[in-house]
């Protein structure tokens, strides 16, 4: 995610410089987020807005709360220094 955000990643983020991660599901193994991904891409962009506008009306960036004390990735936070 962090390439592509940054924009070292090619592809679609890249060309059209897209930033926020709006809109993302939590899976149990890699083979069924990829089947969710190619399902999602036979949708019509009408219901992927609807299914963003749902979880996130704002569109706020997502990303940050990804690495929250408690948010799904938390356990990829470097630890806090001691003073």
């Amino acid at each position: 995610m962090a390439q592509h955000r940054d924009g070292t990643l090619g592809g679609f983020t890249k060309r059209y410089g897209v930033k926020r991660l709006v809109w993302f599901e939590f899976h149990d193994s890699i083979v069924t987020a990829i089947q969710r991904e190619k399902s999602l891409k036979k949708y019509k962009r009408d219901w992927k807005v609807t299914l963003v506008e749902r979880e996130n009306p704002k569109r706020a960036d997502l990303f940050p709360s990804l690495f929250i004390e408690e948010g799904p990735l938390a356990h990829l936070q470097p630890p806090e220094p001691h003073l």
